[in-house]
């Protein structure tokens, strides 16, 4: 008796665990007489686009289909009506005007499916967070006779909501780069967010620090009177700059930051310039080493007395992620402007 309860008890658990791998399955893929379809991947996007950025509990979910065609001829399957998306029974078309030039968004193309082939195909749909629903895929087919079976995929997007939390990652990256780096200081979501060398990071903002001050100074700033005057600077925009930042593009390890900010402009020429004059003035040395050897005694005051101003343009910086962590994209042109705006004082 004991042994016909130790074998009833393995099958009843051998039951129970094809059920469970049965499950999983059916989440991830499903089959018709033509296809074999699974979910390859999906992630929350920001597209950039008006009306596609991510509200509270809504955003766009890019969805990576895996499609085999098993039939012997080829098969269309479109991603902008081919595949929709099924909310307890209402039928809702993918988002297809969705597109942004510095972030890919996902291979949307058109295109057949050869004979006993898979291709990789990508629908966005607009969904709500931690909800259920179906996607539809369904395949064109030449023949008028036919009418192709369509394949349903459960899906819930509550599998995807840590993805959903990070979409402004790039922004708060961005951010603590200018708080660490331009400002000197703390900000926790460096160490978290940012995979970027802090050091080098540091000694490049001191570097275009130091050619701006060779601009407003010809003859050079002493190593130590740099260090000093910079070291103010960098408190005084802690004190009185300000950036507001906003992810509006984010998908495959790509994002675009639009900011706006203020920071104090170093095109002080003419400040220099009074010092420099009133030394002459009042000495009747017209050497242009002792002049400006003045005016740089008197550079804390110039400093100080900067007023903070806006940016001229709207900046959209570029950013790329690896392992899990934010960059800029250094290779962009407004990756420069960034740094030059609070490093070097251009706006």
């Amino acid at each position: 008796m004991k042994r016909e309860s130790r074998i009833f008890l393995v099958l009843l658990f051998l039951s129970i665990f094809l059920a469970a791998c049965s499950s999983d399955e059916s989440a991830s893929g499903g089959s018709s007489s033509l296809l074999d379809v699974e979910i390859d991947e999906a992630q929350y996007i920001l597209s950039g686009d008006s009306g596609s950025t991510s509200e509270e509990d809504k955003g766009l979910l890019a969805v990576t289909l895996d499609i085999t065609n098993k039939s012997e001829q080829s098969v269309d399957v479109s991603p902008y009506d081919g595949i929709v998306l099924y909310d307890e029974g209402e039928q809702k078309s993918p988002q297809t005007d969705v597109y942004n030039a510095n972030v890919d968004l996902g291979d949307t193309d058109f295109g057949d499916i050869g004979p006993e082939r898979t291709k990789k195909v990508s629908a966005i749909f607009y969904v709500e967070n931690d909800k259920e629903y179906e996607i539809g895929i369904k395949p064109f087919v030449v023949d008028p006779d036919t009418d192709p079976e369509e394949v349903l995929l459960p899906i819930n997007t509550a599998d995807y909501a840590d993805g959903f939390d990070q979409l402004e990652d790039p922004a708060d990256a961005l951010v603590a780069i200018v708080d660490t780096i331009y400002f000197d200081q703390e900000n926790p979501d460096y160490e978290k967010l940012v995979s970027e060398d802090k050091e080098a990071l540091q000694d490049d903002a001191k570097s275009l620090f130091e050619d701006q001050m060779d601009m407003i100074f010809s003859r050079g700033v002493p190593d130590e009177e740099l260090d000093k005057n910079y070291d103010l600077y960098k408190s005084l925009l802690a004190e009185k700059a300000e950036i507001t930042a906003e992810t509006t593009a984010n998908a495959n390890d790509k994002a675009v930051v639009q900011i706006d900010y203020e920071t104090l402009p170093l095109d002080v020429y003419d400040d220099v310039r009074d010092y420099t004059k009133e030394y002459r003035e009042n000495t009747d040395d017209w050497d242009t080493e002792n002049a400006e050897e003045y005016a740089l005694e008197n550079f804390e005051k110039v400093l100080d007395s900067i007023e903070p101003q806006s940016n001229r343009n709207q900046l959209e910086v570029l950013m790329t992620r690896e392992e899990g962590k934010w960059s800029v994209d250094m290779s962009d042109y407004n990756g420069e402007r960034l740094a030059e705006a609070f490093a070097a004082g251009k706006r």
